[in-house]
């Protein structure tokens, strides 16, 4: 193999137009080799955005490519499971956006599917690479005991309608795979723990589905979590609190915030303090990091333990809300 990895993108889904191609075309170990969409207007925006590159109107013929490396998947989450067996069979390295799929077993057959291939297999949570998650751990050590945390993310969508797949029942719509996800593998992340006890509540829109949802995680450790989500939100917002026997922590950044900001630690005294925080393009450190697994024969920072867990707390907080 190069020193590049060929990527072959199944699905020409607004994420990789607006987020994941624009990362992954500046990505230095990577290369986009061919994208597979059956619609001919999306291959017209996605020459503007990646130049010349194989061009497939068929997910199984673009997984036929030798040359390809390594298969990136952006289609609606009910596709998720199906492209990544046919991908990790055909000998492809896979990234999959979250969620992998849509229950535990189906997660652990993956991942047992990878490893009968030799393939590498890591869920897309792109804000697990930021540097900054890295310091919010630092920063929790100063908070000594850590017994609650809220986590929020709202976000904008119009969940009237029909043809948008986050806001539909077959295609695995709903708030909480959409971007609840987020919430509850932040607390995997910080944590490294899976709850006792989870309660939660929600509304269901006309599609039968999720638009707003509300959970309380309740650990042996004795640390409580809340979390929301709402994908019909006016403007976006998602911020993390973080409360300690020693202060709080205030976290007022988007998961995927790349740039310069500052975090807030509200001391117990009064006294408030910034941090400096910085990060680049989350997406690009996801592309770079995975590639470099594949070339250089590390393991993924995003685990099979990880997204195993996220989805059997996912699939706990689906019945929660009888979804």
């Amino acid at each position: 193999m190069s020193a590049v990895v060929n990527w072959g993108l199944l699905g020409g889904s607004n994420l990789l137009e607006n987020a994941t191609g624009p990362a992954l075309k500046e990505t230095p170990n990577a290369k986009v080799f061919a994208l597979a969409t059956r619609r001919e207007e999306r291959h017209q925006k996605f020459r503007e955005i990646f130049g010349d590159y194989k061009e497939y109107d068929d997910y199984g013929l673009l997984l036929k490519d030798e040359k390809i490396d390594a298969v990136y998947i952006s289609l609606p989450n009910s596709l998720h499971y199906e492209w990544a067996i046919k991908a990790l069979n055909a000998g492809k390295h896979v990234l999959c956006e979250k969620p992998i799929a849509v229950t535990e077993a189906k997660v652990i057959d993956l991942f047992s599917v990878a490893g009968k291939n030799n393939c590498l297999l890591m869920e897309g949570f792109a804000f697990l690479h930021s540097p900054i998650m890295a310091e919010i751990k630092n920063i929790c050590n100063r908070l000594g005991s850590i017994n609650f945390i809220h986590a929020h993310f709202y976000d904008e969508g119009d969940i009237r309608d029909e043809n948008n797949v986050t806001v539909r029942r077959h295609s695995n719509g709903g708030s909480v795979y959409d971007i609840g996800c987020y919430n509850s593998a932040f607390l995997h992340f910080l944590l490294d723990e899976e709850p006792d006890q989870i309660f939660g509540h929600a509304h269901f829109t006309r599609f039968n589905v999720d638009d707003f949802a509300s959970f309380l995680f309740i650990y042996e450790s004795g640390v409580k979590a809340s979390m929301e989500s709402y994908i019909g939100c006016s403007q976006r917002d998602d911020s993390i609190y973080i409360f300690g026997n020693n202060g709080k922590l205030i976290i007022p950044l988007e998961y995927n915030f790349a740039g310069k900001s500052q975090l807030i630690f509200q001391h117990k005294d009064g006294t408030t303090e910034t941090i400096d925080v910085e990060s680049p393009n989350n997406y690009r450190l996801e592309f770079e990091h995975f590639s470099d697994c594949i070339l250089n024969g590390k393991t993924p920072i995003v685990t099979s333990d990880f997204s195993i867990k996220q989805a059997r707390t996912i699939d706990r907080m689906l019945k929660t809300i009888n979804y």
